[in-house]
């Protein structure tokens, strides 16, 4: 593989460690809720970003399998992928600071639009079908937890 197969890879990889802490800010979040609605609404998400890690999973390791990228892409960020969250303060520790149902909505419609964004880019940067159609269907994903998000709030 050459170094833009590599920082895809990288970015793919980075997008999985996100839907994981997607998943446990989700459940966390689950926890912390009294509403039956929104507890149940926050358990939906959770649901959705294993699924979606499961999904860049598959993808990934097959991507090493095949071991190339039929037209290339390239995520620009000092080599390391374009970081959806910020890696100084966990989901978690954002929320126990403010461990309200309304900052978990607010946590949640801003990683929501961080990884609306980062898929958004990610479509933007090659032409490989198979990586553009999970990007896409992720983006679309990730775009319906925002509506709902905001509409919560």
């Amino acid at each position: 593989m050459g170094a833009t197969e590599i920082e895809v890879l990288e970015a793919l990889e980075r997008a999985m460690t996100t839907e994981m802490e997607g998943y446990q800010f989700y459940i966390a979040a689950a926890a912390l809720t009294g509403d039956t609605k929104g507890k149940e609404m926050f358990q939906v998400m959770a649901k959705d970003e294993i699924a979606h890690f499961h999904s860049l999973k598959l993808f990934v390791s097959q991507l090493r399998e095949k071991g190339t990228f039929q037209d290339g892409m390239k995520i620009e960020a000092g080599g390391k992928g374009i970081p959806i969250l910020p890696p100084e303060e966990s989901l978690q520790e954002r929320l126990a600071r403010n461990p309200t149902e309304i900052e978990a909505l607010k946590i949640g419609i801003d990683i929501e639009a961080k990884a609306v964004k980062f898929y958004s880019d990610m479509l933007t940067k090659g032409n490989d079908p198979e990586i553009r159609e999970l990007m896409a269907q992720l983006k679309h994903m990730e775009n319906g937890h925002l509506t709902i998000l905001q509409g919560e709030y």
